[in-house]
C-alpha cells in the first residue's frame, strides 16, 4: 500500500515459526489463506450488534466474571453498535475485493499510522522509549501484543511467570494453582510488546505506560 493511504494489504503466508526461535525451514500450505479468512470472518461477525445482544456468556466462567463483564460499559456498547474495526475485507491479489464466499489470502485495511518506538543503550541495557504514544495519537496501531490464554500447556512462558512470582496468578484472578494442559476457568489476558525484537513480556501497569492507556481502556481489553 502506499503510506497513509487506505487501503493497507496484508498478505497472510504459509511461513510460521516457533516462540521467537524464527522460522522455520519448511511451510504449512494453506495457512496463510486459513489465517486471513478467519481474520475476516472474526470482523464481520463481531461488527454484528446481533451477534453481542444473542451472546450469552457462559456459565461455567467464575460469577465475579461474569457480573464484571456483564456490567461493563464495553458490553453495552458492543451490543448496542458492534464492534468498530479496522478490516475492508478479503480481496484478490491486484486488491480487488473477493466475491461473497470466497476465499483469499490477503485482507484489505484501514492505513493506520505507527509512531516511532526509539531504544538506546544504557548501561549495557536496551532501553525502549514510547513517548511518542504519550499524545494519544487517533488510528495508530498500539504498540502492544495482546495475548488470550484459555491454559497453558507444559513449556508456556505463563507457567515460569506463575511460579517465579508470587501472587502473579491471583492477580489475574486465578484462585486455584496452575497446572500444565488443563483449562482456565475464565481467559486470562496478557501483554507483551509488538515493536520490539522479542516480545517482551509487560504487567498490566507496563503496558498502560508504553501505550498510554487510561485505566479504563485498560479495564476494557483485560
Amino acid at each position: 500500500g502506499v503510506p497513509g493511504q487506505d487501503p493497507y494489504v496484508f498478505k497472510f503466508s504459509d511461513r510460521y515459526s516457533i516462540f521467537d526461535w524464527g522460522e522455520m525451514p519448511d511451510s504449512l500450505p494453506g495457512k496463510g489463506e486459513a489465517l486471513a479468512v478467519m481474520g475476516d470472518v472474526f470482523f464481520r461477525h463481531l461488527e454484528k450488534p446481533v451477534a453481542w445482544a444473542s451472546w450469552q456468556i457462559p456459565e461455567t466462567y467464575p460469577k465475579f466474571w461474569r457480573d464484571s463483564f456483564a456490567a461493563s460499559s464495553l458490553f453495552r456498547t458492543l451490543r448496542r453498535s458492534g464492534l468498530s474495526h479496522h478490516s475492508f475485507g478479503l480481496v484478490d491479489g491486484s486488491g480487488a475485493a473477493v466475491a461473497p464466499g470466497a476465499v483469499a489470502g490477503n485482507l484489505a485495511v484501514r492505513a493506520l499510522t505507527r509512531p516511532p518506538a526509539s531504544s538506546e543503550n544504557r548501561g549495557g541495557k536496551l532501553v525502549w522509549d514510547y513517548s511518542a504514544y504519550q499524545s494519544r495519537p487517533d488510528t495508530s496501531l498500539v504498540p502492544l501484543e495482546v495475548v488470550f490464554r484459555f491454559g497453558a500447556p507444559e513449556g508456556s512462558s505463563f507457567l515460569a511467570r506463575a511460579a517465579g512470582t508470587a501472587g502473579y496468578a491471583q492477580s489475574l484472578g486465578l484462585s486455584e494453582p496452575v497446572v500444565p494442559g488443563e483449562l482456565f476457568p475464565f481467559p486470562v489476558v496478557e501483554f507483551f510488546t509488538k515493536l520490539e525484537p522479542s516480545d517482551r513480556f509487560l504487567t498490566r501497569a507496563e503496558a498502560a505506560q508504553v501505550a498510554a492507556l487510561t485505566p479504563g481502556e485498560l479495564d476494557d481489553l483485560v
